[in-house]
């Protein structure tokens, strides 16, 4: 089901380093989980859900929502299916317009009815790699530049050409205010696990930085 939280395989192994800065990012910040397919981005996301207090509204995106409208519909439907969303909600009374990624009321009518909410309401965006079209695009980075404080991560794939690259892959929203954007590295795995990470650059990743005094 697109809008349910993956279930942990057996066998998972958690990754206490990511979990603890998907955890310290604060309200109002757009983390993105940034690996090559197979790396864990889901299952980490998943874990971390489970693990974190509040709601989550979890979308796993796939080719067909490269379309404004089939978008922002299972937007919505993940945002009502939450528990923490009542049933007299202007979220639920909301209709979808022919091109809402464009459309200023309707995107700012969502982030209102957001604010609305009692209780806070974290946005999960799986694979959102997938999304390329114009009128997706430009609905994301609208809200992502958005002041208001609210959480969204979202988990893209990361081709091999891109890797190291400081920012989103070509096609995805790059203006965002300062200090609002966070970028964890799961590709950097834990222990008893797999190949490292190449460095960017010469340099590792920030999930990968030795501590001092400890061999790698």
């Amino acid at each position: 089901m697109k809008t349910a939280v993956p279930r942990l395989a057996p066998g998972y192994v958690p990754r206490p380093r990511l979990l603890g800065a998907l955890a310290a990012a604060t309200a109002g910040q757009v983390v993105v989980v940034s690996a090559p397919a197979g790396y864990g981005k889901t299952l980490l996301l998943a874990d971390w859900v489970g693990r974190g207090p509040g709601a989550t509204a979890w979308v796993s995106l796939d080719e067909d929502d490269d379309d404004d409208q089939r978008l922002w519909s299972t937007v919505l439907t993940a945002l009502t299916g939450c528990a923490a969303v009542p049933a007299g909600s202007s979220l639920a009374r909301l209709a979808v317009p022919a091109h809402p990624g464009r459309d200023s009321r309707f995107l700012a009518a969502a982030v209102n009815a957001v604010d609305l909410l009692a209780v806070p309401l974290r946005l999960v965006l799986d694979d959102v790699h997938v999304l390329t079209a114009a009128g997706p695009r430009h609905g994301l980075a609208a809200l992502v530049r958005d002041p208001r404080p609210r959480h969204l991560r979202q988990a893209r794939r990361e081709h091999p050409a891109r890797r190291g690259a400081p920012g989103p892959p070509a096609g995805h929203p790059r203006r965002r205010p300062a200090g609002r954007r966070r970028r964890l590295n799961p590709a950097v795995r834990g222990r008893g696990a797999g190949r490292p990470w190449p460095p960017a650059r010469g340099r590792p990743p920030p999930t990968a930085r030795p501590r001092p005094g400890r061999s790698r």
